[in-house]
């Protein structure tokens, strides 16, 4: 139990510092650009940094990246789809400010990663 919560510390850490950088890069690239386009952007430069982070340091896992990789790819791919939805939804046709879908993305991305990434991205490390 204790390894779990370490864990949750590292993963913790790691998506604050990924949801950071998503959120930074949304908020700048969406002064020129639709909040949609913005965010999907932003969402693959966090998603590199997240998932270097998250085999290294959350679950330091000595997997296969031939086997990790893909399934990070899989999970990245709902992400970019949730993360694209939101905005498409909520300021594309709701007329939101583009800080409402960046925020509702910053909430829910970090739930559904760990969740995912401990049952199945990297369940051989621990």
């Amino acid at each position: 139990m204790k390894d779990r919560g370490a864990r949750m510390s590292r993963f913790a850490a790691v998506g604050l510092a990924a949801t950071g950088l998503y959120a930074a890069f949304a908020f700048l690239l969406s002064s020129f650009m639709s909040a949609t386009l913005a965010s999907v952007c932003a969402y693959g430069v966090a998603a590199i940094f997240s998932y270097l982070g998250h085999k290294s340091l959350t679950f330091a896992s000595n997997g296969a990246h031939g086997v990790e990789a893909p399934r990070f790819l899989t999970l990245t791919v709902t992400g970019v789809a949730i993360s694209w939805a939101l905005p498409f939804l909520l300021s594309d046709r709701l007329q939101m400010p583009a800080l409402v879908p960046i925020v509702a993305t910053c909430l829910f991305i970090p739930v559904f990663n760990y969740v995912v990434l401990d049952r199945w991205v990297f369940r051989g490390a621990h």
